[in-house]
């Protein structure tokens, strides 16, 4: 027996249910704010990545493998 013809359909989501999931858009003062945000984060792994380069030489796929495991807090 087919189950496909069987399954009843889905039913689409009210307009209330989808506004509750939708965030306002984001001014460009908290973009801003965003950016340094990650622009921060990107020169700590920098620097990392730099002083790691110093004890593991010539493995930057093992560099960028143990940061992410330690970003991670083991989760690889």
């Amino acid at each position: 027996m087919n189950d496909s013809a069987s399954a009843a359909p889905v039913a689409a989501t009210s307009d209330e249910n989808s506004r509750a999931y939708l965030k306002p858009p984001i001014s460009p003062e908290e973009m801003k704010a965003i950016d340094q945000e990650i622009g921060a984060g990107r020169d700590l792994i920098l620097k990392l990545k730099k002083e790691m380069s110093l004890a593991v030489v010539g493995q930057t796929g093992l560099i960028d493998s143990l940061l992410v495991g330690l970003l991670s807090d083991g989760h690889v």
